[in-house]
């Protein structure tokens, strides 16, 4: 009687590892300006079964069951939660996410196009001057002088458009110096 409860005892211990085993999703990431890649690795079923959806900047990754999760550090972008068979991941200006399974060992891959952030060193350009027109000589000339009318529509000619636009033109660049 002793030797079939220690029996029963090893057999369920001996199952619960293997289930602990069997349902433990891990990740890793690597991250560029404007792309983060998120890695989940678990076993064939595991991965096989889990179900992506994402809104707006939450990604939710459902598995058929509860699972263990391990991860080191995120991107500052990223929070990371988990409860039961789910795992949520919050990503700061997401715009897209794609989704693809690799075998050998099992991963679940989510790709997820992100706004660049504002914390990017960048140089400020210095403005641009306009440049005076004080020193340049304009020559305008809307052409068709003379006889030439150009096209003629039915309520409109192209001798009357280009004067026009030469005029604009004119007043523009005498307002700019």
């Amino acid at each position: 009687m002793k030797r079939l409860v220690i029996l029963a005892v090893l057999i369920v211990f001996c199952s619960s590892m293997a289930y602990g085993d069997a349902y433990r999703v891990s990740m890793r990431w690597s991250a560029k300006p404007g792309y983060l890649r998120l890695v989940l690795e678990s076993g064939e079923e595991i991965i096989k079964t889990a179900r992506v959806y994402h809104s707006y900047s939450l990604v939710k990754v459902e598995f058929q069951s509860e699972f263990s999760f391990d991860y080191e550090n995120t991107p500052d972008a990223v929070d990371i939660s988990h409860k039961g068979s789910s795992l949520f991941i919050n990503i700061n200006g997401l715009k897209d996410v794609k989704v693809f399974r690799l075998a050998d060992p099992s991963r679940l891959v989510i790709d997820a196009e992100i706004e660049k952030t504002a914390n990017a060193k960048t140089v400020p350009e210095e403005p641009v001057k306009p440049y005076g027109l004080s020193d340049v000589v304009m020559v305008i000339d809307p052409g068709h002088g003379g006889y030439s009318m150009g096209l003629v529509g039915s309520d409109y000619k192209e001798k009357d458009i280009v004067l026009s636009i030469a005029r604009s033109l004119r007043y523009t660049a005498g307002q700019a110096g």
